[in-house]
């Protein structure tokens, strides 16, 4: 959930950002599929039978959509640098968000997008000197 804050944080307060960068981030609603399975982890008494952590993550999964969708319209609020990390082959958020922020960020300053060739969700784990040379090399 860390691109989706991060993004919702820089729509905000787009003063306080110079540079933005988001890895593997879930920022396009409709790239979003919410399982139908989900619901049933809401249930009483179902979900208090469900670890702490697990169900967070359930809720939070299942409320994305909506959120992302209440966030489109601020996305052009970005005015910081932008850079995209991403896994061309991320199950679990869809690359196809990559296309979506270069459309959306209509006036941030710059984008930079680092596809990942055959990477899935878990970059920063099996990717880790790329993501910190990109770090490391950020503007003060």
């Amino acid at each position: 959930m860390g691109g989706p804050v991060a993004v919702k944080l820089a729509t905000k307060n787009p003063k306080l950002f110079k540079n933005l960068v988001i890895l593997s981030g879930a920022i396009d609603p409709k790239a979003e599929n919410p399982e139908n399975w989900r619901p049933i982890l809401l249930s009483k008494p179902i979900r208090y039978l469900i670890p702490g952590a697990f169900r967070i993550s359930n809720d939070e999964l299942w409320w994305l959509k909506e959120d992302l969708k209440i966030m489109k319209p601020q996305l052009g609020k970005i005015t910081s640098n932008v850079i995209i990390i991403h896994g061309t082959e991320d199950s679990l958020v869809p690359y196809s968000n990559v296309g979506f922020m270069k459309k959306e960020f209509i006036n941030a300053k710059n984008i930079e997008t680092i596809p990942i060739e055959k990477a899935d969700h878990f970059i920063p784990w099996t990717h880790y000197e790329i993501i910190k040379k990109s770090l490391l090399n950020l503007e003060n």
